[in-house]
């Protein structure tokens, strides 16, 4: 169901079984613990959030899972940008669910789960390719974030060419001076 945005870009269903766990993980975990502690780590939702607009609840999601990542509790971030994901396959261009899958990427990155990251950048990338183009700023984010990650990797011959794309699409959208720009020449050493 997921992976229904991007039919004819991918044609597994990784992604959505991965997606699909952290929170069933959560779950999981949640049952066994002591009731004490089921209400300290049981993540905040918000006021009626059942009964909010989808795009509503969407943001809402994201809004928490960034919350979440930026307090370094990755688990809770994947969950959050999860159910981003899970509202936003619904809308027929996919730009909405890249973004939630690039969020998931970003937090497999931070944890340095490079294979992980990459599987979420790269559909991530296919879903802007193909409804956005190659000179559309989110775009050149999925390609400059899959070049940082094989540059982690250790791998500069799949990364330059990455960052170079990245690098041609942020200069057409925004400029030769702009700090996007700048950073992408700073990441090609």
């Amino acid at each position: 169901v997921l992976m229904s945005m991007v039919s004819g870009c991918a044609t597994d269903t990784t992604v959505a079984d991965k997606r699909i766990q952290p929170a069933k993980q959560m779950a999981a975990a949640k049952r066994t613990q002591p009731a004490k502690q089921k209400a300290a780590t049981k993540p905040a939702q918000p006021a009626k959030q059942k009964q909010m607009k989808p795009a509503e609840r969407y943001a809402n999601y994201l809004k928490m899972g960034t919350a979440a990542y930026n307090a370094r509790r990755y688990s809770e971030a994947i969950e959050y940008y999860s159910e981003a994901a899970n509202i936003s396959e619904y809308w027929p261009t996919g730009q909405w669910f890249a973004n939630s899958l690039s969020e998931i990427g970003k937090v497999y990155n931070r944890q340095a789960q490079y294979e992980k990251a990459l599987e979420y950048y790269s559909k991530a990338l296919e879903i802007r390719k193909k409804v956005l183009g190659e000179e559309h700023a989110d775009t050149a984010i999925s390609y400059y974030n899959l070049g940082l990650v094989y540059r982690s990797l250790g791998n500069y011959t799949k990364s330059e060419p990455l960052l170079l794309k990245a690098l041609e699409a942020r200069k057409k959208v925004f400029g030769e001076e702009h700090r996007s720009t700048a950073e992408t020449y700073s990441s090609l050493g």
